[in-house]
């Protein structure tokens, strides 16, 4: 698009600078906590996810305002903002614990079903000739069954959390699917399938650690910056499909 440098566009490069100062400085100034879990302070890990809302409503009010893919940036706000609803429920700042997984699992949930909402929007504009890669969907699927079993599922934990972490690891795959098949179609897409990959890394291993007790120092970190990378990549994705027009 002629207007992919104009200042909207310029706004979200300057906010993606924020974001990557906010990981950047937080990882080398913060300390690390009394179990040497992490060393991204709260208000920084919040603040990722705050300023990627940020940008996301950018590129809806003002990248892709009036455009066929106005309702692709929208849904990805949609997406974002429920991550960031689930960063908060995640961090207790919400509902306290037990509930806080429950209801950020649900939250996360929501924001993926958006994102795949999103990047159905996208084929429909950008491909509309191109079909979903279903073999793409099944080996997503299978990886995440997979990976659950191996590395996520414990029977003591309960019914409960061992089919509530299957079905969101499954939904999550699916969101990763979808962002894949919509990559094949519209190659440069490629950022929101990324995306997806790193969403499921980040998930495999906050789903070990809550569920089997796994650990190593910096876990924590591990899982937010796998975390906030992913959804960075997500969001950003809709500059690309913008200048995919």
């Amino acid at each position: 698009m002629s207007d992919f440098f104009q200042p909207a566009s310029l706004l979200a490069v300057l906010l993606w600078v924020v974001w990557a100062a906010l990981l950047t400085l937080g990882l080398v100034l913060g300390q690390p906590d009394a179990e040497r879990r992490t060393r991204l302070p709260l208000g920084v890990r919040m603040g990722l996810s705050v300023t990627l809302v940020a940008a996301a409503a950018v590129a809806w009010l003002r990248g892709a305002a009036g455009s066929s893919l106005e309702p692709y940036a929208f849904f990805l706000l949609l997406g974002m903002a429920f991550g960031l609803l689930g960063d908060l429920f995640m961090a207790r700042l919400i509902v306290p614990a037990p509930n806080h997984v429950i209801f950020g699992i649900l939250a996360f949930g929501v924001g993926h079903l958006w994102y795949i909402a999103a990047f159905g929007q996208a084929r429909q504009v950008l491909a509309p000739e191109a079909g979903v890669a279903w073999p793409v969907v099944g080996l997503y699927l299978a990886a995440a069954v997979g990976l659950w079993w191996a590395f996520v599922r414990e029977p003591a934990q309960g019914a409960v959390l061992n089919v509530g972490t299957l079905g969101y690891s499954l939904l999550l795959s699916g969101m990763a699917a979808a962002a894949a098949s919509l990559a094949l179609a519209v190659p440069v897409l490629w950022p929101a399938a990324l995306g997806g990959v790193f969403f499921m890394a980040s998930d495999l291993i906050l789903g070990a650690e809550i569920m089997r007790g796994r650990y190593f120092p910096g876990i924590g970190d591990a899982v937010w910056i796998t975390y906030t990378v992913a959804q960075m990549l997500i969001v950003y994705s809709a500059w690309a499909a913008l200048a995919a027009l």
